[in-house]
This record gives structure tokens, C-alpha cells and sequence, in this order.
């Protein structure tokens, strides 16, 4: 229901902000704790700012500059446990979250009660933002960076929990349960239970999808308030530090895995030794957690960062050994570069299942994590004219498919009146 066909109550705590003279609406954005999930919403949040609308955005400090150079105000919201999310198990993972919200829930309720907002952005694993929207009786814009799963659809596509996941976390099980209880008896928002859980992994009013509609399973079954505006994609101010000019005349192997999961010092160990002395460059990024003394030797034509410009990089790469993070796929997508596909969680399985539907790449296998074994798959990646031809026409395919200003138009259309909708082109 739009905010224009009813008034919330609301019960105000201290002094009120009203919205801005020149703002149209005023908004606010919750967001997870992962760089990941931040990036692909910041050129939505510049749209609605250009638009007139205010937005206010939760996050880290180490985002603060790039949320501000959208336009929107920055706030400041650090996360009660700052360790990685165990996502490879989704009952893990949802009591992960469900403890974040439970902790995070009382400071930003009082503080949107004083913000009045209009509406309600969030991520779709920000059950923060989704209570308070359900709360305060605002229309929400939910956000996917990944795969957009509602209850149903999750079911059907096999990502339900599997019974040796709910039998290695029975407690987080009871527990996440009882979260919910206490939200649930505390707002009055449910019938039971099972209503709060499919409220809460459910659809919001509207629905941004940033990734490609190609990679979405299952997308007959959305309906038409899932938007699909593709990944934010934009060239990154270059790094003086990182020697790009290496890569150039040279075959190139790009290793990553991600930005969350990424303390894999044996894997990155066998990359090494499988590629020492081979005729191609080696980048390969492995995070902040892990400390470089312990791979031992780099070889000469291979190069260890904790850190790439990964959009640069990629341009002149031959193949991507990716772990299946939604962002680094819809990246080397851009650049047509063929995947190599080593998937750690549920969803990034999916992930890489929808990439070899395109024809785009092939998944790493368990035997051949080997280092003679990894190495000849990569040769035989790397010779496949198929595999390349794909990518590239793939990458044309995609490129300019988004459309963010319709989904824009649609946000103005569910928060104003139509008189006060700025639909520029």
C-alpha cells in the first residue's frame, strides 16, 4: 500500500527532523555490513538524490565516502558481531542476521520515528530495515545483489535448509526462533512464527534486482515488481600501486574469492604450485585476513595481493577463477572474460549454475584440486575458442540492459503524488 492512501501512528521519541523544504521525500537505507552488498545500490541512491528525494544511509566508516559522493547523508551503524557470516549454512547465516537485527533494532527504530521518513530501502538479508518498515507502516524498496529468493521460490529452486544443515545447528535453529518470538510479541506484527520468517525473507512492496536477468533461475516466477536494473558498474579511479602495465601481452589467470571468505591459505597454495613456471600472468587476491608469509615463495610470473582494482584487472584477463560472489561475476560477464567456478555456499552454487547455462564457464571439480590436475584444466580453458566466443557475445548482450531510471520512476510513483514525480530522462 503506498504512503499516500493511509497515515502510519507512530510513536516519536525526542525531538523530530522534519524533511527538507527542497526535498521531494526523505528515505532511509539499511544495508548488511559487506562492501559487497553497498556498491551495486549506490547509483539508485544518486538517482533518487538527483530526483529530489533525501536519503539517509546506514553503514560502515570505510563506505562513508562513497555514500556520500551519492548525495545522500551518511550515518554511522557498526555491526554487533563483526565476524564473517557463516553462509555456506543457511541456518547459521539466519541467526547470524536475525541477532544483528535483534541488537540493532531499538537504536535505528527510535531514530527513524525522529526521521519521519517517507519509505523504507533495504537489502533483502537487512531484516533491520524490513522490521522497521513493517513497524512503522511504510512502503519498502528491496534490494537483491544476488539472487532474489522469496520463501516460495526458494523452496522450489532446492535452497530450503537440507536436513544435515538444520541436524549441525540445532541450537542457532531454537535460537533464531526465539528471536523472532521476542520481535513478534514485542511489535505485534505477526499471526505466528511462520508469518514473521516468510515476512522477513519475503518481497517489499518494490524490488530492485541488480544483477543481470539472465542470471536470476526461475525468473517466470517473479512478478512485475521485481526490477531488474543490472550490476553498477563503473570504472574505478586507478590504483598507482598496482603494476597493470604487467599484464599487458601476456595471457593472464585472475584468482579471487571474494571479500568475506577469503582465509583459504591451502588453496592459495596450490594455485601457486600449480601455476609456477606456467606461460601466463597470476593475480591473485586473497583479503586482509591471511598473512602472505605464510604461501611461502611466489613464483616469478605470479603476483599475491590482499587487494586488486578487480574492475581493472579483469580487462585484461583470459579466465577467472572466482568463488561466484554476484559481483565479481556480473564484472567478468562485462568483460567477457570465461569463468573457471569454484562455488562455496548455496547461493553462489546457483550462481554458478546459471553462468553454465550462458555457456560461460565450467566448474572447478574436486579432483582437481591437485596441482598437475589444476593445471592442465586451466590450459585447456584457456585453449577453448568456444569458451571465449560465448563470453564475448555474452558481454555484448548484457552491456546497457539495466534500467534504473524505470525502476526509479516506479519508487516516485509508490512515495508522490503524481504532480510531484520528476520523470526527466
Amino acid at each position: 500500500m503506498g504512503v499516500n492512501s493511509h497515515t502510519p501512528q507512530f510513536v516519536y521519541c525526542g525531538e523530530l527532523t522534519p524533511i527538507a523544504s527542497e526535498a521531494m521525500a526523505r528515505a532511509i537505507y539499511y544495508n548488511i555490513f559487506a562492501y559487497s552488498h553497498v556498491k551495486p545500490t549506490l547509483s539508485l541512491v544518486r538517482e533518487l538524490v538527483l530526483r529530489g528525494d533525501e536519503i539517509i544511509y546506514y553503514g560502515t566508516p570505510e563506505l562513508r565516502d562513497e555514500i556520500e559522493r551519492t548525495g545522500a547523508t551518511y550515518r554511522e551503524c557498526l555491526p554487533p558481531d563483526p565476524s564473517p557470516p557463516p553462509y555456506w549454512n543457511p541456518i547459521l547465516g539466519a541467526h547470524h542476521l536475525l541477532r544483528q537485527a535483534e541488537h540493532l533494532l531499538p537504536r535505528l527504530l527510535e531514530e527513524a520515528r525522529r526521521d519521519q521518513p517517507t519509505y523504507i530501502l533495504h537489502d533483502t538479508m537487512c531484516w533491520w530495515g524490513r522490521c522497521i518498515a513493517l513497524i512503522l507502516g511504510l512502503p519498502c524498496v528491496t534490494s537483491f545483489t544476488t539472487i532474489a529468493f522469496q520463501p516460495d521460490l526458494a523452496r522450489q529452486m532446492g535452497y530450503a535448509p537440507k536436513w544435515r544443515q538444520v541436524l549441525a545447528a540445532p541450537r542457532a535453529l531454537w535460537e533464531s526462533f526465539r528471536v523472532v518470538q521476542r520481535l513478534n510479541r514485542k511489535h505485534q506484527l505477526f499471526a505466528s512464527t511462520r508469518a514473521a520468517l516468510d515476512a522477513l525473507l519475503g518481497k517489499g512492496t518494490l524490488n530492485v534486482v541488480h544483477i543481470h536477468r539472465e542470471l536470476q533461475p526461475m525468473v517466470e516466477e517473479l512478478d512485475d515488481s521485481y526490477h531488474f536494473v543490472g550490476p553498477d558498474l563503473v570504472e574505478p579511479v586507478g590504483d598507482p600501486d598496482f603494476p597493470m602495465e604487467s599484464l599487458v601481452d601476456h595471457k593472464v589467470v585472475y584468482i579471487a574469492t571474494g571479500s568475506i571468505a577469503t582465509n583459504r591459505p591451502a588453496f592459495y597454495r596450490l594455485c601457486l604450485e600449480a601455476f609456477a613456471g606456467c606461460g601466463f600472468r597470476v593475480v591473485m587476491s586473497v583479503g586482509n585476513k591471511l598473512d602472505l608469509e605464510t604461501l611461502g615463495p611466489i613464483p616469478s610470473n605470479c603476483m599475491v595481493f590482499p587487494f586488486v582494482p578487480q574492475f581493472s584487472v579483469l580487462r585484461h584477463c583470459d579466465l577467472f577463477l572466482t568463488h561466484c560472489g554476484m559481483g565479481s561475476i556480473s564484472e567478468g560477464l562485462y568483460h567477457g572474460v570465461p569463468f573457471l567456478l569454484d562455488p562455496q555456499t548455496p547461493e553462489q552454487h546457483l550462481v554458478a549454475e546459471q553462468v553454465m547455462a550462458l555457456g560461460v564457464g565450467s566448474r572447478l571439480k574436486p579432483e582437481d584440486l591437485h596441482p598437475r590436475r589444476l593445471a592442465r584444466r586451466v590450459d585447456e580453458l584457456l585453449d577453448d575458442q568456444q569458451l571465449y566466443a560465448a563470453s564475448r557475445s555474452v558481454a555484448e548482450s548484457m552491456r546497457g540492459s539495466g534500467n534504473l531510471k524505470c525502476a526509479v520512476d516506479r519508487i516516485l510513483e509508490m512515495t508522490r503524488p503524481p504532480e510531484r514525480i520528476d520523470t526527466r530522462n
